[in-house]
């Protein structure tokens, strides 16, 4: 398969030719022969092919993720077969950014949850502490010493 143009947007992805026919392995998209034909046989027979997440290697080494579609129909007596790449490496990036914030975000409220959960425990074996004490105590908070805790001897 040899393609006779490409369009703008294809000729802006990294390692892409700028102008002329360019055989899709060329361009890395059919490197594994077999796995092309596939897809080619899948194409003829369905009329369309789309691979969302495909990781391309430029020619220039470099991974690129690009999303491919591939539709088949007739124009005039000739098959034609139009062939769309558009690099989703950024889109990816971000994606990876954002899910990472979230399991981020997740660690935090895990960990909050344990803290809380720890300075529940740490008051109620306070309290304890405090009903047991042979002594009035209470424990207050703030400037004007509101009541936090206070054991019945004190009440």
């Amino acid at each position: 398969m040899t393609s006779t143009d490409l369009a703008p947007s294809s000729r802006g992805l990294p390692g892409m030719p700028r102008r002329g026919a360019v055989s899709l392995f060329e361009i890395g998209l059919l490197k594994d022969e077999a796995a092309s034909q596939a897809a080619f046989r899948e194409l003829k027979a369905t009329g369309h092919i789309r691979y969302e997440d495909l990781p391309l290697q430029t020619s220039d080494g470099r991974r690129v993720d690009v999303e491919f579609v591939s539709n088949l129909y007739v124009e005039g007596d000739q098959e034609v077969i139009q062939c769309n790449v558009r690099d989703i490496t950024a889109r990816k990036a971000s994606e990876a950014v954002a899910a990472n914030a979230a399991l981020e975000t997740d660690l935090a409220g895990r960990e909050r949850e344990r803290l809380v959960a720890s300075l529940d425990h740490e008051r109620r074996r306070l309290g304890t502490l405090l009903e047991k004490a042979p002594a009035f105590i209470a424990v207050v908070r703030g400037k004007d010493h509101v009541f936090e805790l206070a054991n019945e001897a004190y009440c």
